[in-house]
């Protein structure tokens, strides 16, 4: 029997997850990972984190099901590997993603660690992604493959693209066939307390916090002007660290302005957030910090998503470099290319890997 080690959140997905597992007969075993620590943040933002409310739903569901249950406390790991990158990229002008840094970092790096270290043969999660075995190993330079999930809507996938290989072959993803609504039925047949609690909105970990005001409080920030790109003087922003290209909402527009406007450029040496009535277009992007499931080559034709729910946009390989760099180039212009943000690559549904941007082009 393999022993899986599954990681309890507090919501329904991970819930059913632990659940489905157990009625195929693994040995299962399940944890929370305490990370959040409100010591570290602001009495409002210590007020908004539910921790202690998932903690209690993650136990009460592991006593329903009856498989062992415990709180891993990794918060200092959390706070060097995840918030403290989070805070120095943002400083320095970029927009990381905090749900894939969590995710590389701590629920498929720290927990498969912790996996092996027990004796357990693979971790779980209630993601919505598929992991394909490949009928022959000649198929591909690996016998896994990552695969968007049926329910195309909550596909997560785009937070997925840092697993690796030899990752993918110990995890499994008991919900990359099921839809949300089949989900929550099955979270219902089984009498799960967790069945009708709504779905988490915040930061990995933080629970409903604002990325906004988590970094406010974290950053040394510098209110200033906004321009538009003419010069003229339509607002003033909190910090242009805590904004993102092709950003239309809390951009602190004075007030009369019947004008919508976009995050279209940002200058740190002058403090100054540029905004157009047009969202930036750019044409290609280049990216690196490159994990690639396959290889690929210059001309490939393949799909790029640059946020999470985005359908994917075709593209072309313009250029592998010797950095270890890709460029591609965009069948249609793509809105708000931000650097620090995350592209991934795939081919119908088989994701083949992502990177960091670094530029647009």
């Amino acid at each position: 029997m393999k022993k899986v080690l599954v990681g309890l959140s507090g919501g329904v997905d991970s819930a059913v997850s632990a659940a489905l597992l157990k009625e195929q007969g693994y040995e299962v075993v399940a944890v929370y990972l305490r990370a959040w620590d409100p010591l570290t943040a602001d009495e409002a933002l210590k007020s908004n984190c539910p921790w202690q409310d998932d903690v209690a739903d993650a136990s009460r569901v592991a006593a329903q099901l009856d498989i062992p249950f415990s709180v891993i406390d990794v918060r200092e790991a959390y706070q060097a590997k995840v918030t403290k990158v989070l805070e120095r990229e943002y400083a320095a002008g970029l927009t990381p993603n905090p749900d894939i840094l969590c995710n590389r970092e701590m629920k498929f790096g720290l927990m498969l660690d912790l996996a092996e270290e027990l004796g357990f043969d693979a971790v779980a999660t209630g993601h919505y992604a598929r992991i394909k075995l490949l009928a022959t190993k000649h198929q591909a330079m690996h016998n896994t493959e990552l695969h968007r999930a049926l329910d195309t809507k909550k596909d997560q996938t785009y937070f997925l693209w840092t697993l690796k290989a030899d990752q993918l072959k110990r995890i499994f993803f008991p919900l990359g066939e099921l839809t949300k609504s089949q989900v929550r039925n099955e979270a219902l047949k089984r009498g799960l307390i967790v069945a009708t609690k709504k779905d988490s909105q915040g930061i990995c970990f933080l629970g409903p916090l604002k990325l906004r005001s988590y970094l406010a409080s974290r950053l040394k920030t510098k209110p200033g002007i906004v321009v538009d790109i003419d010069g003229n003087h339509v607002g003033r922003h909190q910090g242009v660290n805590l904004y993102t290209l092709g950003q239309r909402d809390g951009l602190g527009i004075f007030g009369g302005q019947a004008k919508k406007f976009y995050v279209v450029d940002k200058s740190f040496k002058e403090n100054i957030l540029v905004v157009g009535e047009q969202p930036p277009e750019s044409a290609g992007l280049t990216a690196g910090n490159l994990n690639l499931l396959e290889d690929l080559g210059v001309g490939d034709q393949l799909e790029a998503r640059i946020r999470h729910g985005q359908e994917p946009q075709k593209c072309v390989i313009k250029e592998l470099t010797r950095t270890g760099e890709i460029r591609v180039q965009f069948d249609t212009p793509q809105i708000a290319v931000a650097p620090g943000q995350s592209v991934v690559f795939s081919i119908g549904t088989k994701i083949l890997g992502g990177g960091i941007i670094s530029a647009s082009n």
